[in-house]
């Protein structure tokens, strides 16, 4: 069905491959990395704080104690004066003042994020593992740009995702900041430049999808000249097999990118860390980029056999036979439109998702 016909064996072998090298490069690598640096455990990362990184953390902590120890006490006394050992306070009060303490804003948190306790643990093995399968079912994978062309160009995307981190870790110093992680820079240096190297290889892998789904469009429309009937079983199957193709990558690329951006909205949302909105944006970005450059070849292949299917048309019209091409065309239509409507209504919907679920979730 993608290309050429492979065995399950040879499709499940380099799918569990692609998923392993990913494991490997995006979690187990880092892992051993922010082993050797103190950073893997929440205790060994707050210990390696420095006074003024961990000043914002302690004065949380103590605002939070002070505040539910008053609650235990007033809980308490309540208590006591419905069991008769207290008589002078007002119950109403103090179930007011109860209730006041339980539903008080939240204090503001400093959250703290070793590696074992990172939510993006898993979020980098996700998304290369998916851009890879998405890589190897594109036409079985047989276009690959250059070396050096890739890198260069996944290296420009690179800059474009990183720089807002870039600022974050060297320009805005502690203002606003919510988040305390084990790859910031003031943290954890060697994870750094670890998490650095991760999203360089994102870079270099999601230009290579690119690159080769534009390699794709242009054969695409060299070969949309084709003036062969439309209903031709092979160029059926071709259709068929494009839009499938298409759908179970759409799958796979916003399961990639939903946690990608839902990672970083959640940081903004529910920890209060403006200073990752470009972040966010960005990642939506690539998404909506990878996503409009995927669904370009299935584009053209659907506008190509709309216009041959038109012209098919007309000469039956023409000729004075139409009932052959309507026959054909109530039966096949339906199913390409099918897989389009699907694929584009899921692609929304996971698009705007994370936005969602990041702003609802609070």
């Amino acid at each position: 069905m993608f290309g050429s016909v492979r065995e399950p064996r040879w499709v499940a072998t380099r799918v569990t491959l692609i998923v392993v090298v990913s494991l490997m490069c995006t979690a187990v690598l880092p892992g051993v990395v922010a082993w050797h640096e103190h950073v893997f455990f929440r205790d060994d990362l707050v210990r390696k704080l420095t006074p003024s990184q961990a000043a914002p953390l302690l004065a949380s902590q103590r605002e939070q104690a002070a505040r539910d120890a008053t609650l235990r006490k007033v809980s308490a006394l309540i208590d006591r004066v419905l069991d008769g050992s207290a008589k002078e306070p007002d119950l109403g009060d103090l179930v007011s003042l109860r209730s006041d303490l339980a539903h008080a804003p939240a204090i503001s948190q400093v959250t703290v994020y070793p590696f074992l306790a990172n939510p993006q643990l898993l979020l980098w093995p996700c998304i290369y593992s998916c851009l890879g399968i998405i890589v190897m079912i594109t036409n079985g994978g047989a276009y690959l740009a250059g070396r050096r062309k890739q890198l260069l160009l996944g290296g420009l995307v690179y800059a474009f995702y990183e720089w807002p981190l870039w600022v974050r870790n060297f320009f805005t110093g502690n203002e606003g900041r919510a988040v305390l992680a084990y790859p910031n820079f003031d943290v954890g240096p060697e994870s750094f430049f670890a998490q650095e190297l991760t999203i360089l290889g994102f870079g270099v892998l999601l230009m290579a999808a690119w690159l080769q789904w534009l390699h794709l469009a242009d054969e695409a429309r060299r070969a949309s000249h084709d003036a062969s009937s439309p209903f031709q079983p092979k160029r059926l199957e071709n259709l068929t097999d494009e839009f499938a193709r298409w759908l179970v990558s759409s799958v796979l690329l916003g399961l990639g990118f939903f946690w990608f951006t839902a990672f970083f909205w959640n940081l903004v949302w529910l920890k209060h860390d403006a200073r990752y909105v470009p972040s966010a944006v960005l990642a939506h970005v690539l998404w909506g980029t990878s996503w409009l450059l995927l669904s370009w070849k299935p584009y053209i292949v659907w506008r190509s056999w709309i216009a041959l299917k038109s012209q098919y048309i007309f000469d039956a019209i023409e000729a004075g036979s139409t009932k052959v091409a309507d026959e054909k065309l109530s039966e096949l239509a339906p199913a390409r439109e099918g897989f389009a409507f699907v694929g584009i209504v899921g692609a929304v919907v996971a698009f705007l998702l994370p936005l969602g679920q990041a702003a609802f979730g609070k």
